[in-house]
């Protein structure tokens, strides 16, 4: 799923429903995520996981979400809690309804 994740997301993910979604953050490469308890080799790239998150907030309505996984005990110069305070801003900002401003602050 890493090239066309997008794609996939359109296969899999029925549209037009509310959806939760938990992101298992060692679903993304160790390389990138190193502070999770099972780091695995060869998972998602961070862009691939956005692309496909993207997608997701495109088709669905979002109306919550999750990143499960992370162990600060393992986490090096705090790279995987920065991936996942990149993932939760992006995600957050495609998953907000763009034409209700009660939403924006």
């Amino acid at each position: 799923m890493r090239e066309g994740g997008a794609e996939v997301v359109k296969r899999l993910v029925r549209p037009g429903r509310k959806v939760y979604v938990t992101i298992d953050i060692d679903g993304l490469d160790g390389k990138e995520v190193p502070g999770t308890t099972k780091p695995e080799p060869g998972g998602f790239d961070f862009n691939a996981a956005i692309d496909m998150l993207k997608q997701i907030a495109k088709q669905n309505e979002v109306v919550g979400f999750d990143i499960v996984e992370l162990n600060p005990h393992r986490d090096l110069h705090n790279m995987t809690a920065n991936t996942c305070a990149q993932l939760m801003l992006n995600f957050v900002a495609t998953s907000l309804p763009k034409n209700n401003p009660k939403f924006w602050f």
